[in-house]
């Protein structure tokens, strides 16, 4: 499918309000149209639920609340992706648009965009180029922008009906190295990259890092070291 639109996730803080205006001005930088989703703050997992109607057969009180309301924020997303029919690009805050999505989105696959920087100058997306294919890859490193059909929604839903979270996040059901305790959904990242994710104070960690996993070589080859 073809990506139609991008949900951004952010939370109500100055910090995060402010990050969404460089994600707002990215999307429509490249004419994308775009749509802001309010996550939650200060409230407990249980409400934050019954806010997006979502129910889970797992207890969700206790660990690491921080990372449990992130993750029912990205899950409110998907439902609606799964409810709209769509197929659409999810982004963090913190995550901008450096080209269009213009490849397709399979059915049953999950499509990172790109990789976090602090210095997003580093990166040359102009010399980079469209995205011209989708690379499988086992796991990446933050959940800050990637891409779903409607098809693959249904399929987190339901993975989240029985099991909702535990102690982590998005992060470490859906991307992170530990993936496969939580998950079976394939990974892709788009050939070049389509976004970053810009690496500054965190709303919700101690400290934000820039951690990556192993970059493709499109990436590496239009990364200034």
């Amino acid at each position: 499918m073809k990506v139609e639109k991008a949900y951004i996730l952010s939370i109500d803080t100055e910090l995060s309000q402010r990050y969404l205006v460089d994600a707002i001005v990215s999307c429509e930088r490249m004419r994308f149209p775009w749509e802001e989703f309010l996550g939650f703050h200060n409230i407990t997992p249980t409400e934050a639920l019954k806010k997006v109607g979502l129910s889970t057969s797992t207890p969700m009180e206790g660990g690491v609340l921080k990372g449990k309301l992130g993750m029912i924020g990205h899950m409110g997303i998907i439902k609606q992706i799964c409810e709209r029919k769509e197929c659409a690009v999810i982004l963090e805050h913190d995550a901008i648009m450096v080209q269009p999505v213009t490849v397709d989105i399979p059915h049953g696959e999950i499509v990172v965009l790109g990789y976090k920087l602090k210095d997003i100058q580093r990166y040359d997306a102009k010399s980079a180029g469209l995205p011209k294919r989708l690379v499988p890859i086992e796991s990446h490193e933050g959940a800050h922008a990637y891409a779903i059909t409607w098809k693959t929604a249904k399929m987190m839903l339901d993975e989240f009906e029985k099991r909702g979270v535990q102690s982590e996040g998005m992060d470490n059901h859906y991307f992170l190295k530990e993936r496969f305790k939580h998950t079976k959904i394939p990974l892709s990242i788009t050939d070049p990259i389509s976004s970053l994710g810009w690496v500054r104070e965190s709303t919700i960690w101690e400290e934000a890092t820039e951690i990556n996993y192993d970059f493709i070589e499109s990436f590496k080859s239009n990364l200034d070291s």
